[in-house]
């Protein structure tokens, strides 16, 4: 088959199968050779075609090639050990199970695989309960859910049985596991007059819609609010509401200030802070509050200063400020000049003390040779011209690296001055 033929043999499947048409889809499938598709998108939807005709020997196969072709996805290592359960293959199961915990060790279907296995070996009830339920926790869907409510009652736990149904029953609503939990319930215990009403509604085909819930008894209604509101609006305002506006036309605004209004002081000895707090910072308080304290100062002529706009302004002495001291510090040329001094020095310091180990070696090996005579023939043996003058005074320099004989007679007379 070629690319063209593969092409229109895939369309087709694809129409057979939005069409639900599965035996026919999968018998063009047979068609193909599987083993040259290299897609594992299309290998796992054929799959699970021959899964849904129930054909599971064909989809392991197709998964099996899906799986050499990428053995890192989750979703076939998972699907491939599900086929292994369904054909009995316990331990190309469990070698899958593990597989697909190295994979995705965080994912919660691990626990979904973990009880299918245990409940194909019959594992002990309470342990797959343990198992299921650490799996729900993760993801709640309501075939487990259901499952989980049947395991509890074989278990004997007829209390957690029906409260396994309750919350199946109030998380999802309606479906055929809902209908199963409340049978379920209704077999262990009466179920309330809204779970009643809601399987007959299910059983019949029906849509069940919860009641809203009922109005809180202290939350006014409708017809409430819009009263109050009228009567809010019809209500005339107070008197003295048309005496401050009287006081406030009448009233001349005090010079320095915008006209606004004057609080009596006895009102701010009765209000709350708040009211106090607002009041005192009002354009005129503040200006009563400023003169008031400048009755308190003494000398308040040499605070206050007129300014060009002819308002007076408080003039307060500046803080003296704290010179940081600058003095002493270096900058970065300074420090870097200073390291290359100190880089010098110690370059010198190193060169001396080579050279005067290598004129030590040198004067052991010459006395070995000429003996202690050797600095009268020095001159005769070819080495004059690399020679240095010793300057005055640094006979004494131990980095000069030269050695002397030091007669007696002469260190005597030195000593004698």
């Amino acid at each position: 088959m070629d690319k063209y033929e593969y092409r229109v043999s895939l369309d087709e499947i694809d129409r057979l199968i939005e069409e639900r048409h599965f035996n026919e889809a999968a018998a063009i499938a047979d068609k193909i050779d599987w083993k040259n598709v290299r897609g594992t998108f299309t290998l796992c939807r054929i799959s699970d075609l021959y899964k849904i005709n129930r054909r599971y020997e064909d989809s392991l196969e197709l998964l099996e090639i899906a799986y050499e072709r990428k053995p890192s996805s989750r979703k076939i290592i998972y699907s491939l050990c599900e086929l292994e359960l369904k054909l009995d293959h316990y331990i190309h199961a469990l070698q899958l199970y593990n597989a697909f915990i190295n994979v995705a060790p965080r994912d919660p279907d691990r626990f979904l695989l973990q009880y299918k296995l245990y409940k194909k070996q019959d594992v002990n009830v309470f342990e797959q309960i343990s198992v299921l339920e650490e799996f729900l926790r993760h993801d709640f869907r309501e075939k487990y859910a259901y499952e989980l409510a049947t395991l509890y009652l074989k278990a004997g736990d007829e209390l957690r049985c029906a409260r396994q149904c309750d919350e199946i029953v109030a998380y999802f609503g309606d479906g055929r596991f809902v209908i199963r939990a409340l049978e379920l319930k209704q077999s262990l215990t009466p179920l309330t007059p809204q779970q009643e009403e809601q399987l007959a509604i299910l059983k019949a085909g029906g849509s069940y819609v919860p009641p809203a819930p009922p109005a809180e008894e202290n939350e006014p209604s409708e017809e409430t609010a819009e009263a109050a509101e009228t009567e809010a609006v019809d209500q005339p305002q107070p008197e003295t509401e048309g005496r401050a506006e009287d006081a406030d036309e009448n009233r001349e605004p005090d010079a320095g200030t915008s006209g606004g209004e004057d609080v009596p002081e006895d009102a701010l000895e009765t209000g709350n802070p708040e009211e106090y707090t607002d009041t005192l910072l009002s354009e005129v308080k503040m200006q009563e509050t400023i003169a008031n304290g400048m009755r308190e100062i003494d000398d308040y002529d040499n605070v206050l200063a007129q300014e060009t706009s002819g308002q007076l302004a408080m003039v307060m002495e500046e803080e003296p400020v704290e010179e940081t001291q600058t003095e002493g510090q270096l900058n970065l040329e300074q420090i870097m000049s200073e390291w290359e001094k100190i880089r010098r020095n110690s370059e010198q310091q190193r060169l001396a003390e080579a050279r005067r180990r290598v004129m030590e070696k040198s004067d052991a090996v010459k006395r070995e040779l000429y003996g202690d005579d050797f600095s009268a023939d020095s001159g005769d043996s070819g080495e004059a011209e690399d020679s240095e003058e010793i300057p005055a005074g640094a006979e004494d320099d131990p980095a000069s690296g030269t050695t002397r004989s030091w007669d007696s007679e002469e260190v005597r007379k030195q000593m004698d001055k």
